[in-house]
């Protein structure tokens, strides 16, 4: 392992180590209380479901006006936090966990690795029959990569409100208009 992969991998595990308490921290701290929904100021929505991600997605793009400015090590944290959010929200809702691949498209960003819900295969079940210690090895499932940093950058570069809560609805294969209390919702 290069020093440099060594490094990102020690990074991803302090990301991981520190998941709980920051995102407590931003979710209790660094989100507002109220959020403006075009010219109405509503209450925030902060309780990593997917009906958030519009809120979530709002804030974001009211804080950081250009993929640019989430690069920027003054916003480093935000967007790093803002990452955290999204990621729980998708692990919370499709389960999964965060990855990283030092060598990838996302420069050793974290990202979320969920189950694809259109993976048919079942889970193995040890069989009642066999000898302890000799239960059947489970199947492997067949999982989606998701670039929580892709999808930040696309909100920002878009700017819709919709990106998060496309991309979560999209990959649990529901369709987008079934799910209500995004912040455009009366």
């Amino acid at each position: 392992m290069s020093s440099a992969s060594a490094d990102q991998t020690d990074a991803f595990t302090a990301f991981l180590s520190s998941m709980d308490d920051r995102l407590n921290a931003f979710i209790a701290h660094g989100l507002p209380e109220t959020v403006e929904v075009g010219d109405e100021e509503r209450t925030f929505v902060k309780d990593l479901s997917p009906a958030s991600l519009p809120w979530i997605e709002a804030y974001a793009v009211s804080r950081l006006p250009t993929p640019a400015l989430a690069s920027a090590p003054a916003n480093q944290r935000l967007a790093e936090d803002l990452m955290r959010y999204v990621g729980e929200t998708f692990l919370r809702t499709l389960g999964g966990s965060w990855q990283h691949d030092p060598d990838g498209s996302d420069h050793g960003m974290p990202y979320v690795q969920v189950p694809d819900p259109g993976d048919d295969a079942a889970p193995a079940h040890a069989d009642p029959e066999a000898r302890p210690g000799t239960e059947a090895e489970p199947e492997a499932r067949v999982t989606i990569d998701v670039s929580v940093l892709g999808l930040l950058m696309t909100a920002l570069q878009n700017r819709t409100g919709d990106v998060f809560v496309s991309a979560l609805l999209g990959i649990a294969g529901v369709d987008e208009d079934a799910e209500p209390g995004g912040p455009t919702d009366p």
